[in-house]
């Protein structure tokens, strides 16, 4: 564990001094997407929130390191879509979002652009948005509680899709027309 936070770090400080006229760089702070395959099935389960208190990695203390020593200024925080919600079109979950909310905090904390990265491939349990799965409408209604939840921060940025593929094309238009409905004020 020890030699990959160092990796990461050499990693980091690495990037941000190649990066020098770049005006974003930064890493994934993963655990809240653990348990997530490129099918959209996840298991909560394995759902490790990258936060202290919640007995996962130190998320806020890597955060603060890449800035400081890495010159990094963006961080992706990935999140399964079956964690912050029961089904398609339900509300937030309030115990599950207050722990991502928590890495949102110590993410904005350190002045950074704080990336929301839904990490479901454009899928809930292997059927994708629009395509007999979940409605453009109800990926939008989560994208538009989670703007809701948000709209006060400018350095909170919504990654609308996280590696859309097979079968996106013709749909990724749609989604990102509807997403996008939900960061209207």
């Amino acid at each position: 564990m020890r030699s990959a936070l160092l990796a990461s770090a050499v990693l980091a400080m690495t990037v941000g001094q190649a990066l020098a006229g770049v005006d974003f760089a930064g890493v994934n702070i993963a655990g809240f997407d653990f348990g997530c395959e490129t099918t959209g099935e996840c298991n909560v389960a394995k759902v490790v929130p990258p936060l202290k208190q919640y007995k996962g990695r130190d998320g806020a203390a890597q955060m603060q390191h890449f800035v400081k020593n890495g010159k990094l200024n963006a961080f992706r925080l990935p999140v399964a879509w079956q964690y912050l919600v029961e089904e398609p079109g339900a509300p937030l979950i309030k115990a599950n979002m207050e722990k991502y909310d928590a890495l949102m905090k110590a993410c904005l904390a350190t002045g950074s652009l704080c990336i929301i990265d839904i990490h479901n491939y454009a899928r809930w349990d292997d059927l994708i948005i629009g395509q007999g799965g979940p409605t453009d409408e109800e990926f939008a209604d989560l994208w538009s509680q989670l703007a809701t939840q948000y709209k006060s921060q400018p350095k909170v940025v919504m990654g609308i899709v996280n590696e859309p593929h097979e079968g996106m094309s013709e749909i990724f238009v749609s989604i990102l027309t509807q997403a996008n409905m939900c960061r209207s004020p």
